[in-house]
């Protein structure tokens, strides 16, 4: 990739969480060659919740720390059983 490589993906969180309590997380995080997590480089909760299909773009995520290097990059979501959170990842893509 380029010398100063970023993650861009489009996201939805839709959720029927209440309160302001993040119950619900997604974390977009960094995976060594041997399947060890290198770092969390974002996370997101129920609280940042939004309508139906209404996608954000999150882009300009560095991942220069990385350059030269084999990783993973994994999408991880964990919720509670009381109400439903729902988090779609689209167009993922590193430039």
């Amino acid at each position: 990739a380029s010398a100063a490589p970023s993650l861009s993906f489009w996201l939805n969180i839709t959720s029927d969480e209440p309160g302001t309590t993040a119950a619900d997380k997604l974390f977009v995080e960094v995976i060594s060659a041997t399947g060890s997590v290198l770092a969390t480089l974002r996370t997101y909760s129920n609280l940042q919740k939004g309508v139906a299909g209404e996608y954000v773009v999150q882009t300009g995520i560095p991942l220069a720390a990385y350059a030269g290097q084999t990783i993973r990059l994994q999408f991880r979501a964990v919720t509670n059983a009381a109400y439903v959170t729902t988090f779609r990842v689209d167009d993922v893509s590193v430039k």
